[in-house]
């Protein structure tokens, strides 16, 4: 959490826009970029053999596959950046954005990925939780009120509830998995 006075206020608050501004810019043009990223990916590759691969091949290879999943990706990157531009939807933003770049980050690092794009996606992580940490009073305000459950039932209808929610549960698991199984 940061604390601000007064007099820093004012720069805490260029700060971070400016922060959110690039990072939102950047993220959005990756978005932008996710259809055509991984589509020349079998050229590239040609006919090698999946364990002669680097790992940045086999990632990319596996991103190529199919489009569907970068270009959701891509959407959401855009998404969320034009949410973390404005002040009333920058947790939003923030939200969708860093399961997104932590994972991007984690790939890049786990199939060695180019250093650079590494490096940006770490910044860009960076600076999703210093924008973050600016507004944490929100933050737990936001936590508090999705926490904070009330409800009319005595104990008992509390208990009730829950061992028949459990019970239910527990039948459409089974009624699943003989459904899903039926053809085996």
């Amino acid at each position: 959490m940061i604390e601000t006075t007064t007099n820093n206020k004012i720069y805490l608050q260029i700060f971070d826009k400016a922060i959110r501004v690039f990072t939102g810019f950047m993220v959005a043009i990756y978005g932008l970029a996710k259809p055509f990223q991984f589509s020349y990916i079998k050229e590239y590759i040609g006919d090698e053999v999946i364990s002669e691969l680097t790992g940045m091949q086999l990632m990319w290879y596996f991103f190529g596959y199919s489009s569907i999943v970068p270009i959701t990706i891509g959407v959401f990157q855009v998404i969320g950046s034009i949410f973390l531009l404005f002040n009333k939807t920058k947790l939003i933003g923030i939200a969708m954005l860093l399961p997104i770049l932590f994972n991007i980050v984690l790939f890049d690092l786990v199939y060695e990925v180019n250093l650079g794009a590494t490096i940006y996606g770490i910044i860009f992580l960076i600076f999703l939780l210093l924008s973050a940490a600016i507004d944490f009073k929100r933050i737990i305000i936001v936590f508090k009120s999705l926490i904070t459950y009330t409800h009319d039932y005595s104990k008992k209808e509390t208990i009730t509830i829950w061992v028949l929610g459990i019970f239910f549960g527990i039948l459409i698991f089974f009624f699943f998995q003989l459904l899903l199984n039926y053809n085996h």
